[in-house]
């Protein structure tokens, strides 16, 4: 069984439903293993103190949090069967669950194309068949194939891709560096060590960046407060705030604590590696 996914639209008998646009899709929970999963808690942004440490944080409820592989180093070149996949609810990607001929039950993301039923490997040697899903170093992938959850350094585990429908393609190799080339699909080109390890494929739920939540209702209980303008506050509260009507201040654009927001670089030097 494959995966099925669908933009819907629904008829808009209130204005908090007229411009929401939500997934469809044919997936099921029916198995699941407990010794791969925990509940976490959400606070509403507040410390041991009561003190507001984290705002626009309207507190969710409580969530199951699956344990992802990453690594894969315990299927490494064994066949790897799916079994179910599923809707989780830390992250926008499908999580699939798997069995290999190890004997053990994991999670690990789930790629675009997937089905019940479909077999992938892990390889640490030059693949005999490219299947999508499967692992491999990139010294062994061939040019021009479509990758996800690539690792930043050799046996750190997936870091890169891993959200709804990522994707790097994998350009070049330089044997002498011993480095490889990617283009993300932003159009940005970095390299990596080919030591690193990616996945084959795209990374599932690709239409996940069409989805619009259509109300503030609906995005509260998704944990996310609403925001308030920095003019509609009080002096005291915001360095924006006070003023007769709809009267801002001649003053730059800065944070609640007095921050300048524009005109000043915020992003830091990246370190190249060699």
């Amino acid at each position: 069984m494959e995966v099925f996914e669908k933009l819907l639209l629904k008829k808009p008998y209130s204005s908090g439903i007229r411009h929401q646009v939500y997934l469809k899709n044919n997936l099921f929970s029916c198995f699941s293993l407990r010794m791969l999963q925990s509940t976490i808690k959400t606070s509403t942004g507040r410390n041991h103190d009561g003190f507001v440490v984290n705002r626009r944080n309207y507190g969710r409820g409580f969530r199951s949090f699956r344990r992802i592989d990453f690594l894969r180093t315990d299927n490494i070149n064994v066949p790897c069967q799916i079994k179910t996949i599923h809707l989780d609810s830390m992250r926008s990607a499908f999580v699939a669950l798997i069995y290999s001929q190890n004997g053990t039950y994991s999670y690990v993301l789930a790629w675009h194309g997937l089905g019940v039923n479909s077999v992938f490997y892990a390889y640490n040697v030059r693949p005999e068949y490219y299947l999508f899903g499967s692992s491999s170093e990139l010294r062994f992938i061939p040019e021009g194939f479509l990758v996800h959850n690539l690792e930043s350094m050799p046996c750190r585990g997936g870091k890169y891709l891993r959200a709804a429908g990522t994707f790097s393609v994998f350009l070049n190799r330089d044997y002498l560096k011993k480095q490889a080339t990617l283009r993300l699909s932003s159009g940005k080109i970095f390299n990596l060590s080919f030591f690193c390890k990616a996945s084959l494929g795209r990374v599932s739920n690709v239409f996940n960046l069409h989805k619009n939540i259509g109300s503030a209702g609906r995005n509260l209980k998704l944990g996310y407060k609403y925001v308030v303008r920095g003019v509609a506050k009080n002096p005291v509260d915001h360095a924006h705030g006070g003023g007769e009507g709809k009267k801002s201040k001649p003053v730059t654009q800065s944070s609640p604590w007095g921050l300048v927001c524009k005109f000043k670089k915020t992003s830091r030097k990246k370190i190249q590696r060699r």
